[in-house]
């Protein structure tokens, strides 16, 4: 029976000591979790890109249909600034832009940051799953820096994204409570909680 180093030696190439080949292996491994997770994000990325509303831009203006299971005609319009405003019952799911992801992920662990960006991504399409298939109405977006909730007595609430301290995240609004930010391992019962509560 063959020692593990013996089966080492034979399977890496010939002149490289044992300590360069773990060295390869670990720069190997480092640089696919590396090319994994931005795979991740990219594909994580353009899926918001490509959301439930449908979004039209023109001359700096932005609109959502924002009632597509019965009337296309109801549509709510917004400036393309850094905030969206939102004004009817919907889920809003959110994601920090690059410049807040480097950042987060300079103050984190890597390793730890690739493991929670992993689960994260994991429970927001949980998450989308869920909210489509309860037909909640579902706004996707990553180029923003605050949400602005917008009551029907008008009052108001805005939430700094990159506060939040997290990569990704849902709302759940509706216009007659106050926004609430859920946990996403959870997410039919915070439906079940805010919606019908």
């Amino acid at each position: 029976m063959e020692s593990q180093s013996e089966t080492e030696a034979k399977t890496r190439p010939d002149g490289i000591t044992k300590a360069y080949f773990r060295i390869f292996m670990l720069v190997a491994s480092n640089f696919m979790r590396t090319l994994s997770f931005t795979i991740l994000i990219v594909s994580f990325l353009y899926s918001c890109s490509t959301n439930s509303a449908d979004i039209e831009t023109k001359n700096n203006e932005t609109k959502i249909d924002t009632n597509l299971t019965t009337k296309r005609n109801v549509v709510t319009t917004i400036n393309n600034s850094d905030t969206l405003i939102v004004d009817k019952k919907s889920s809003i799911f959110f994601t920090l832009d690059t410049t807040e992801i480097n950042k987060l992920k300079s103050e984190t662990i890597e390793e730890d940051f690739y493991v929670g960006a992993d689960d994260a991504m994991y429970y927001l399409s949980v998450a989308r799953t869920f909210v489509d298939s309860v037909k909640l109405f579902r706004i996707e977006q990553s180029n923003k820096k605050f949400i602005k909730f917008v009551k029907l007595d008008k009052t108001q609430s805005v939430i700094k994204i990159s506060q939040l301290n997290s990569l990704c995240g849902v709302y759940f609004f509706d216009p007659k409570k106050e926004p609430k930010f859920i946990d996403l391992t959870i997410v039919d019962e915070e439906y079940k909680k805010y919606f019908f509560k």
